[in-house]
């Protein structure tokens, strides 16, 4: 394997990890990308979009995900996937509970996001083997393990 293939790995090299990721999740969470396509890209960011690490495309039923310095790929992956769940799970009174509970959380002003964002950090917090610090709160945890699918 050349060094580029290293660095551009394709979905099959990840299969195992990825089901171990997905076998985690409540049944009704993966069955939302049953079907998807992986494509994990070797760079900090995105090719293209240095702002993201992770991308989930419904449409084309495909997840990307790059190899972020200061997230896991695993920990990326379920961000992405939070976001389908906040979409697909996530009812307007639990959006208002989610959002009293991220302004009552004692969090640093610049790690502030939109609440949806904040719910995907929580997610991937909650499922990941390798939790954020800085993403990690009990109360965020509870919310997440309470949410039906």
């Amino acid at each position: 394997m050349s060094f580029k293939q290293y660095l551009i790995q394709t979905e099959e090299s990840y299969k195992e990890e990825i089901k171990k990721t997905l076998n985690k999740l409540p049944k009704g969470h993966a069955a939302l990308i049953k079907g998807f396509k992986f494509e994990f890209q070797g760079e900090s960011t995105l090719k293209n979009d240095s702002g993201h690490v992770g991308l989930i495309d419904v449409n084309k039923k495909k997840i990307v995900i790059a190899a972020p310095w200061n997230y896991g790929r695993e920990w990326t992956l379920l961000h992405e996937l939070g976001h389908l769940i906040w979409e697909q799970f996530v009812t307007v009174d639990l959006m208002k509970t989610w959002k009293e509970i991220v302004k009552k959380t004692k969090i640093k002003k610049e790690d502030k996001q939109p609440p949806e964002e904040m719910f995907a950090h929580a997610y991937a917090s909650h499922y990941a083997k390798n939790q954020i610090v800085k993403f990690d709160f009990p109360e965020w945890h509870n919310f997440i393990k309470n949410l039906h699918s």
